[in-house]
């Protein structure tokens, strides 16, 4: 980072990785603005060699509920207490899914177990019939709790855990990102995010004024959020629809070395790749 090391002093962690990866991709150098109780301030001052300035607000966007589902299961370490003898696992479909599933996973395991079936929905319609949650599990949620009777921890001894992995998610995929000019105009609207671009906009003295938006799961489609997690195949043609006067738009995933989305009203569209998270 070259040097003045504390010149990024106060930033959180998804600040400090903007400042970082757009320094690489623009060859500005990146300081700390909102600090020392500055009142609202813009996160970031970006100075270019050629002697131009650019404010830099750092966002974020998940679905709803997903960033506090991977915060539970993270504390949890992927594993719930397992009632049963067996193998289990849960995929979880639904951020919101995952209170009513941890009620009611630990009776469904004993119903399965002492039934001899490996899921919910193979329990006898008497049983689900008078459970509720069971019935709900068995047949409306999109998550899945699936046994494996014959898979030991070894020298016999039951399994101790339930492991809990949000559940894989499958949809066409927009690798040519046609659908993304569409997708970041909604994004913009999105109140937080507008309430940071507004923030940035209202920036004086700066040459440039740049909104940074890091993409968690369920904070675009996710025919888009899949392709933007590794290498792309193409740009966008289009332009998302970007009010004056901000004048650059950063995007990236919550993954490890995906690409670094730019958009500007000069150049349009272009990807950087700038390494793996600092």
């Amino acid at each position: 980072m070259g040097a003045d090391p504390r010149r990024l002093d106060g930033l959180k962690h998804d600040e400090r990785y903007a400042a970082v990866v757009v320094e690489r991709a623009t060859g500005a150098r990146a300081r700390a603005h909102d600090v020392d109780g500055r009142q609202a301030a813009y996160d970031i001052d970006l100075a270019f060699p050629d002697g131009r300035r650019a404010a830099l607000e750092v966002t974020t966007h998940a679905g709803p509920g997903v960033r506090r589902t991977h915060a539970l299961l993270r504390r949890d370490r992927h594993t719930w207490p397992n009632p049963g003898s067996w193998w289990w696992t849960i995929d979880l479909a639904e951020p919101s899914d995952i209170m009513r599933v941890r009620a009611a996973y630990g009776r469904a395991i004993q119903a399965c177990e002492s039934h001899g079936v490996t899921q919910p929905g193979a329990l006898p319609r008497g049983v689900l019939s008078g459970d509720p949650e069971l019935r709900w599990l068995a047949h409306e949620s999109q998550s899945v709790l699936r046994g494996n009777p014959s898979f030991f921890e070894g020298n016999g001894r039951p399994v101790s855990g339930v492991l809990v992995t949000p559940k894989a998610r499958t949809a066409w995929v927009d690798s040519r990102l046609a659908g993304l000019p569409g997708a970041v105009t909604e994004l913009l609207a999105v109140p937080h995010v507008a309430r940071r671009a507004a923030k940035v906009a209202a920036a004086r003295s700066v040459d440039e004024r740049h909104l940074f938006v890091g993409i968690g799961e369920g904070g675009l489609p996710d025919s888009l959020y899949v392709p933007l997690t590794g290498p792309l195949d193409a740009m966008p043609d289009e332009d998302p629809q970007v009010e004056e006067p901000l004048s650059h738009l950063w995007i990236t995933t919550a993954w490890s070395g995906s690409p670094l989305l730019r958009w500007d009203r000069v150049g349009g569209w272009s990807a950087h790749d700038v390494g793996a998270r600092t």
